[in-house]
């Protein structure tokens, strides 16, 4: 574990045969493009707004699920491997979890990005943050957290931890060439 900025943190080589499962996963071609959850005065609802987030999106199982296919194969391996950092993560920094919000696996293509933004949300209190960083062949889509003077392209199989709250505002700038690959969870 490598603290990059206080309660950032980086574990490496987390998860190596995640690409044997992408292969997988890209010949169903399951891709939709990402929402946003948006506040109104009726509650809360999920849009696409691509000025703010434009990535592809396959929705992943929850890792304790029945299923024997591919993306709950793939959730499944991808719990097993993150789970021992997470453990040691809340270990280190005393985070309490309670569940799991289900794993989103994000394909950004050519200037796709993420806007600033928190994980953390009104209607969903998220506590803890991962990135899964599948591959790193393309070029752009560094992370960015302004307030902590951070800025960073992951390699390949590193897992990317923090806290979801309104101090680690962050954004993945655009990609300029190739495909980066990554899952993401949060933890409640």
């Amino acid at each position: 574990m490598k603290e990059l900025a206080p309660g950032i943190v980086i574990f490496e080589n987390v998860f190596p045969d995640s690409m044997e499962y992408l292969k997988k996963i890209e010949e169903l071609s399951p891709w939709v493009s990402a929402g946003v959850l948006i506040t109104n005065q009726e509650g809360h609802k999920i849009e696409t707004v691509n000025s703010h987030r434009d990535t592809d999106i396959v929705g992943l199982p929850n890792h304790e699920t029945k299923e024997n296919n591919s993306l709950a194969d793939f959730s499944k391996a991808f719990h097993e491997n993150m789970k021992p950092c997470l453990d040691q993560y809340i270990r280190e920094y005393g985070a309490v979890i309670e569940n799991f919000e289900n794993p989103q696996l994000l394909r950004y293509g050519k200037e796709q990005k993420f806007n600033h933004h928190v994980d953390d949300h009104p209607k969903i209190t998220r506590r803890v943050s991962m990135t899964y960083y599948l591959n790193d062949e393309y070029e752009g889509g560094d992370v960015e957290f302004k307030r902590q003077g951070l800025r960073f392209k992951a390699k390949k199989n590193d897992l990317l931890i923090f806290p979801s709250n309104f101090m680690y505002h962050h954004q993945v700038h655009p990609v300029t060439d190739g495909l980066r690959y990554v899952v993401v969870q949060w933890m409640r």
